[in-house]
């Protein structure tokens, strides 16, 4: 297993509930979808400008690729987490995925984005809570709302290669 598809398969397997900054990634191979999950906004940056282009394709980065997935720079607003910036990396990674959200685990507790309204009220029709509750979670249901996160996206890893 190379280097970058150890650090896809740590980060597909971590637990969102120590590690808070996140990504959904769509692989273009077709491979299963999944949430990656990081100890820090830094760790996450550094994933997609580093690991993602060879974890994903098997090949080294292309160097005039460097420059557009480098990190944002020290301070950046938000840790760097913009939609802007999010379109962006995505032009670039277009030919092995596409990252479809970013951001913290506190965003999908209580982010107003589809993306975060869609796994809450997918986490509560899972639980029998019913369908149609987008609002945020409380902190009675972060637990369980973290293991749902990885029962579902934590399955048989596509990436791994075999040993």
């Amino acid at each position: 297993m190379t280097p970058a598809v150890a650090a896809l398969d740590a980060a597909r397997r971590a637990d969102p509930w120590t590690h808070r900054w996140g990504l959904y990634l769509s692989p273009a191979a077709g491979e299963a979808d999944s949430l990656l999950w990081f100890a820090s906004p830094e760790a996450a940056h550094e994933f997609v400008a580093l690991d993602l282009w060879p974890a994903l394709s098997g090949s080294p980065l292309p160097p005039d690729l460097a420059e557009e997935l480098a990190p944002p720079h020290a301070g950046a607003a938000g840790h760097g987490f913009s939609w802007d910036r999010l379109e962006g990396l995505n032009l670039a990674l277009e030919p092995v995925a596409q990252i479809h959200w970013w951001g913290s685990l506190k965003q999908l507790y209580e982010g107003e984005d589809p993306f975060a309204k869609d796994l809450r009220e997918a986490w509560r029709q899972g639980a029998g809570r019913g369908p149609q509750d987008f609002s945020g979670l409380n902190d009675a249901d972060a637990g369980a709302f973290c293991q749902f996160l990885r029962d579902v996206f934590t399955a048989d890893d596509p990436f791994t290669e075999s040993d």
